[in-house]
């Protein structure tokens, strides 16, 4: 009988995995082509050809002066190109074509589950549901993550996202102390080192990875002014506000120097080369009239917000409030993303998709906050509690139903090129 439960409930959780990844994959794989069709697509695509033919970037480069710029995308392709030629199947187009058209979506499709799953733990399952089908269908995300769009941000997406995972749930685990037994032993290490061994990845991938170090950095000072304010009632947790500044700086320092070793092309340089696309910096004049660079105009914000661009807003800023009520330091952790993503992206409409990803977080959890807040009213108010919550839904449905038909119309035109 307990076997049956634990198995019902397993299956019961790997359905909204299974189905939202299905969901997420289709669409994009729907948008975008074979092949690529954009000049930054094209490097990155020429040099993942010359990684799965001679084992290393073109050096130099025939097309361009430049060395391999965020080359984490071409080792990627390159070697799902070399899995895929161990398929005893001959296929229809070149291993390399294949890779370029399935890893972008595939990776799409990895992020909306990790944005699912981090929404269902800092606080319950229609939270992840909602943040994940948002997720699913955002035009933002799609722009990135179609087939065939094999620059970096499908790549710098998925692994910003699960750095910032894997951090929350490290600061977690140094709660604990280090448990007996080698296989628990071995988890907890695992658990403590990824952050940064992650931070390394993604500074390999995305020249722009020190956002990580700003989102980290902001919520430890968030965090001691928290201790500060509630210094009585946070007492007993006087040690771990020690341990997580300690954990965060050795993480970022470790990390940092795994990227510089795996990307020395750029380094530090990447601070002043974002600072001039965001306006903080003098930069080369083509940024100036870079339409990607320009800050996003009122649709841009509907599409991430929805129609009702006020209430997106504001479910959003009570998703952030419900988790606070809920717990301090996971409402914290959620604000220094959201807040940090959102200052590039209000300047540069470029980095609007790293955004979004919070806001649908925020924007579930909100959601499911309101949904629960209905839910704990009187029982003698049932019928109300009923019409409250399909409001709710309704009210989401229409907010973002013009943007999931742009995501359509995205998926047509791309499919008719």
């Amino acid at each position: 009988m307990r076997r049956d439960k634990k198995t019902r409930k397993k299956i019961e959780e790997l359905i909204p995995i299974i189905l939202l990844f299905i969901l997420a994959f289709i669409i994009r794989f729907m948008g975008g082509t074979w092949g690529t069709k954009w000049d930054n697509d094209a490097y990155i695509a020429r040099h993942a050809e010359y990684i799965y033919s001679f084992g290393h970037p073109a050096v130099p480069d025939p097309l361009s002066s430049a060395p391999l710029y965020q080359p984490g995308m071409a080792y990627l392709i390159a070697f799902v190109g070399w899995m895929i030629d161990l398929i005893p199947y001959e296929f229809a187009q070149p291993s390399m074509v294949i890779s370029e058209g399935l890893v972008p979506p595939l990776l799409g499709a990895a992020t909306v589950l990790v944005i699912y799953w981090f929404a269902k733990t800092l606080f319950n399952k229609s939270a992840g549901i909602i943040a994940g089908v948002l997720a699913s269908f955002s035009h933002i995300l799609l722009l990135r993550t179609m087939k065939g769009f094999v620059f970096h941000n499908a790549l710098s997406l998925f692994l910003i996202i699960l750095t910032v995972v894997a951090f929350w749930y490290a600061l977690k685990t140094i709660e604990n102390p280090f448990p007996r037994g080698s296989k628990n032993r071995a988890i907890y290490l695992v658990t403590i080192i990824a952050p940064a061994v992650l931070i390394g990845i993604t500074g390999f991938s995305w020249g722009g990875y020190f956002i990580l170090h700003v989102i980290l950095i902001f919520y430890g000072l968030l965090l001691t002014a928290l201790f500060l304010v509630k210094r009585d009632s946070m007492r007993q947790y006087k040690s771990y506000l020690w341990k997580a500044w300690g954990f965060i700086v050795l993480s970022l320092f470790f990390g940092t120097i795994l990227a510089l070793i795996l990307y020395p092309v750029r380094g530090p340089v990447e601070i002043l080369r974002a600072a001039q696309m965001l306006g903080f910096a003098e930069g080369p004049l083509v940024y100036k009239f870079t339409s990607d660079l320009m800050p996003p105009r009122l649709e841009g914000f509907e599409s991430l917000f929805g129609t009702f661009l006020l209430v997106g807003i504001l479910m959003t800023a009570v998703g952030i409030y419900g988790l606070y009520k809920r717990d301090s330091r996971n409402g914290l952790y959620l604000f220094a993303a959201l807040f940090v993503t959102m200052i590039p992206a209000v300047r540069a409409w470029h980095f609007m998709d790293m955004f979004s990803m919070f806001v649908y977080i925020s924007l579930g959890i909100g959601a499911a906050f309101i949904i629960e807040r209905i839910q704990g009213l009187e029982p003698q108010k049932a019928v109300w509690k009923k019409l409250a919550t399909v409001a709710v839904i309704v009210i989401i449905a229409l907010a973002f139903v013009n943007p999931v038909i742009g995501t359509v119309n995205e998926i047509g035109l791309f499919r008719k090129t």
